[in-house]
């Protein structure tokens, strides 16, 4: 009969619109069901040997009757048969087993709460109705110490602290603290959510018809969470579920009803839902629970919350998803940094990818390695001594492409130390000097020597990124750089290593000792409003150093953030004219460095 639930699957059999359904079967190509998770449903009791429930449903209990473990207790003298309790069981947990239908959470147990197991209520009972809800009250907190992860309730009652005070006490502590999840049916009175749905802490579920259009019955308000497929009520319905096995149900020849409804039908479709959350990530809270639920749920009619449909339709695979998604953590910190540091994204869903980038980089750097040495980690080779002080980010995508998640990690490979620095200038008789820490940038002058001074020079190894190429030694404690006097503008950015330590830094040359007034090479750099810059290189026909005919057909380009000294693009171009994607740079003036045919020209740009 699995063609006939249309809540499950509907294709627009019956009558109905193709999409209005809780979008659970994509969920079970992909999810198994933890069959040790317990429903408890509280009602008037669950038929244990019914063929499509048989071995599902657990030894339960019976208010007032302690013996009889939560069966149906019926009235054949009244012609009384209790079957809404084996009927919204089945929704929930009917077995895979190509007899009858098909529960949406197949194979998870079902703990029967019976608090109905009376023709009427004993006089008692009528005479004091507080008897009957302290009765309930004790079946709810026997469930849920007795096992319950979910307890759903298509029942309503008048507002009893016996009943409030034992659900609040399951939310919270049930599940060894994480909190048993309540799932209750809005009521079918058409007015406001009744009571224990109308309970802050609930998840209150109406109903929607099969074509998507509230029903009239259902319901709502405020409190209102979401809603489900159902059909119409007083045995009117169009939901097929599982009936008490024949001759005993409302169908005498057949095992099944074709005739459910009301939110009922709708309450245990989300309570099996909620199983198969659990199923993808058990250490979900009931709180957070019910928050997937909510953002999860698609818009029914109008956008966003209202009090007729709540956060819209209940949506199976998207609360899956999301809950699979809710268990990743990262990125991890290694235990050891060292000269190979991986860095991890933990808990990564089977199927899922992770992809790896460095904010504010277009490219991932040479040094990383994405994916290595195992899935979802990233290897950062530091052995080159290269001091790398960057934010890490890793974007979870779920198996249909789907973002689902960004991590980020501020990462530093080496512990820094700290200098001093001094330049002199004979003309005009000009001293710079200063502190050298981790990341600074120093401004000096092209042709004249800087001396770096550290404790922690003597047996370094020194190491450098540079467009040009300086002139470096070291002696002891002492490091002396030299700029030529070749370009207008110079960058080296310095990694200085002993042992795990390591500082880095940029030097910055802004005026050269000899500027050529007539460049061989020209370029013109524009920017598009920061998505890209273009640059257009031309020869200088005035220039007594011609270019090379083919000069245009190779040549190298740098582009350095002038406040970092960090380079952020770097490679061999082709042709005169190049694009180069700006998109993800911050504002900043940038200094290009083009070398063509053995010419070097250096320009500044700004970056709004």
């Amino acid at each position: 009969m699995y063609g006939s639930q249309y809540y499950l699957k509907n294709t627009g059999q019956n009558g109905g619109t193709i999409g209005v359904d809780i979008n659970v079967e994509p969920v079970w190509n992909f999810l198994n069901v933890d069959t040790t998770l317990v429903v408890a449903v509280l009602d008037d009791g669950v038929e244990r040997n019914h063929e499509d429930l048989i071995g599902s449903v657990l030894p339960g209990m019976t208010i007032d009757y302690p013996n009889e473990y939560g069966d149906p207790k019926d009235f054949p003298e009244y012609n009384v048969t209790r079957l809404h309790g084996t009927a919204c069981a089945g929704i929930i947990a009917a077995r895979n087993n190509s007899i009858g239908i098909r529960g949406v959470a197949s194979g998870v147990k079902i703990l029967p709460v019976n608090i109905d197991p009376y023709y009427s209520l004993p006089y008692e009972y009528l005479q004091y109705p507080y008897l009957w809800y302290e009765q309930i009250g004790l079946a709810i907190t026997w469930a849920y110490t007795h096992g319950a992860d979910i307890i759903s309730c298509s029942l309503s009652f008048y507002n009893s602290s016996y009943i409030s005070n034992a659900f609040t006490n399951a939310m919270n502590n049930g599940r060894n603290g994480k909190g048993t999840v309540v799932v209750c049916a809005s009521g079918n009175s058409g007015s406001e959510i009744e009571f224990p749905a109308n309970m802050d802490e609930t998840i209150a579920v109406g109903a929607i018809s099969k074509n998507g259009s509230l029903w009239s019955y259902s319901c709502g308000g405020s409190n209102l969470d979401l809603v489900a497929p159902s059909g119409n009520i007083n045995g009117l319905g169009d939901v097929v579920t599982t009936d008490r096995t024949a001759p005993n149900g409302i169908n005498p020849v057949g095992n099944y009803m074709s005739n459910f409804g009301g939110t009922s039908a709708a309450c245990p479709q989300v309570a099996g839902v909620v199983a198969l959350m659990l199923s993808a990530n058990p250490n979900l809270t009931a709180s957070q629970v019910r928050t997937v639920l909510r953002n999860t749920a698609r818009d029914v009619n109008t956008y966003g919350f209202d009090y007729a449909t709540g956060c819209g339709l209940v949506d199976a695979y998207e609360a899956v998803n999301a809950s699979l998604a809710a268990q990743i953590t990262g990125i991890s910190e290694p235990t050891i940094p060292g000269l190979l540091t991986n860095y991890s994204v933990l808990n990564v869903p089977s199927g899922w990818s992770v992809v790896w980038s460095m904010q504010g980089k277009t490219t991932l750097p040479n040094y990383c390695t994405a994916n290595f040495p195992a899935a979802h980690q990233l290897q950062i080779n530091n052995s080159s001594k290269r001091h790398i002080k960057e934010t890490l980010v890793a974007k979870v995508y779920r198996t249909d492409g789907v973002l689902v998640k960004t991590l980020t990690k501020s990462i530093n490979t080496a512990d820094g130390f700290t200098g001093t620095y001094s330049q002199t200038i004979p003309l005009p008789n000009q001293s710079i000097s200063g502190q050298l820490t981790d990341g600074c940038v120093l401004d000096v002058q092209q042709g004249y020597n800087v001396t770096l001074t550290s404790t922690d020079f003597n047996g370094a190894t020194v190491s450098y990124e540079s467009f040009d190429t300086p002139t470096i030694s070291s002696s002891g404690n002492t490091i002396t750089f030299r700029f030529h006097t070749s370009t207008d503008l110079s960058f080296c950015l310095l990694h200085i290593v002993k042992g795990n330590k390591v500082i880095e830094f940029s030097l910055r040359a802004d005026a050269a000792l000899h500027l050529d007034p007539d460049p061989p090479l020209m370029a013109n750099i524009s920017s598009d409003g920061g998505s890209s810059i273009s640059i257009e290189l031309s020869e200088n026909a005035d220039s007594d150093e011609p270019l090379r005919s083919n000069a245009f057909d190779s040549w190298d380009l740098a582009i350095y953030s002038y406040t970092t000294g960090r380079v952020v693009y770097a490679g061999k171009m082709s042709g005169p004219s190049v694009s180069i994607d700006s998109s993800k740079w911050e504002p900043d003036i940038y200094v290009v460095c083009i070398k063509v045919d053995g010419k070097e020209i250096v320009q500044k740009f700004q970056l709004e």
